[in-house]
């Protein structure tokens, strides 16, 4: 399982890109988006606003229950909680604003 991400400007140029492989224990398409998540939320500056592009209508659902609202104990229970709270923890020590942002899955569904 691995993961890779862009950083695309106005004009579609490439800015900043990254890509890892991610631990093979309960591998999932889910459990490696989250991983690109969380490594995006890491390449950005305190304060900065993105929009976070993904084909996965999963981590948008996931978003609304871990980062929107307020924490509650029974998150701990949901698979890949630990890769939420560490989201949530940066996104909140680091004043990140972020939208997430469902896009086709391929080039011709557009």
């Amino acid at each position: 399982m691995s993961f890779a991400w862009l950083v695309l400007d106005n004009d579609n140029l490439i800015l900043e890109s990254s890509s890892d492989v991610i631990p093979l224990t309960y591998p999932s398409a889910l459990r490696s988006e989250t991983f690109a998540l969380l490594s995006v939320l890491k390449a950005l500056a305190p304060y900065s606003s993105a929009t976070v592009n993904t084909d996965c209508a999963s981590p948008i659902s996931l978003w609304s229950q871990f980062v929107d609202k307020p924490f509650l104990p029974k998150l701990l229970r949901q698979p890949n909680h630990l890769l939420w709270l560490s989201i949530r923890h940066h996104i909140h020590n680091k004043h990140l604003s972020i939208t997430p942002q469902k896009v086709p899955a391929h080039a011709d569904d557009m």
